[in-house]
């Protein structure tokens, strides 16, 4: 590793610490096809997951491709999505609707399949010792008309690609 005078600071420093703003110092992935059911109402994590460690004051560029499918019998079937950094939600489709699903008028079975893509520039404030684990979680809009709602049905793929960006 080439280590560089740091100024008048008099430290010493990698040349990846002093990289010029937008340069990529990390990429962690991750990709799940396994299925996973999705219980109604309750916020449950999707298995779409990646732990990175990075640098105090870098920020990082989440891409996510989130696999999922909805059914129900008679009626709507909506539900939301989200980012989470750790424990803390940094980006969500759910408000006052629900940002995807399918809408089913009369007695027919109704199925949608799907992708949704996520990008976020996030701001971590992690210390360059702490790993951040960024994750999703789904949930559904109801579980009457016994709906059905799942992560990766029949093992489709969904990822996560995490970039730590030098600002």
């Amino acid at each position: 590793m080439t280590l560089t005078l740091n100024g008048s600071a008099n430290t010493i420093t990698p040349v990846s610490a002093v990289q010029p703003a937008g340069s990529i110092l990390q990429v962690i992935s991750g990709d799940t096809t396994t299925a996973v059911e999705i219980n109604g109402t309750t916020w449950t994590d999707t298995g779409v997951t990646a732990t990175i460690t990075p640098a105090s004051g870098t920020k990082i560029l989440v891409m996510v491709r989130q696999s999922f499918s909805t059914h129900r019998n008679t009626t709507s079937a909506y539900g939301s999505l989200r980012l989470l950094r750790d424990s803390t939600v940094i980006q969500n489709t759910h408000g006052t609707t629900y940002h995807y699903g399918i809408r089913a008028d009369g007695n027919d079975h109704r199925w949608w399949r799907g992708a949704i893509p996520f990008t976020y520039l996030d701001t971590h404030g992690a210390d360059g010792s702490t790993a951040v684990v960024y994750h999703m979680e789904m949930v559904g809009q109801s579980t009457s008309d016994t709906p059905e709602y799942k992560a990766q049905d029949d093992n489709s793929p969904s990822s996560i690609v995490l970039m730590e960006v030098a600002v």
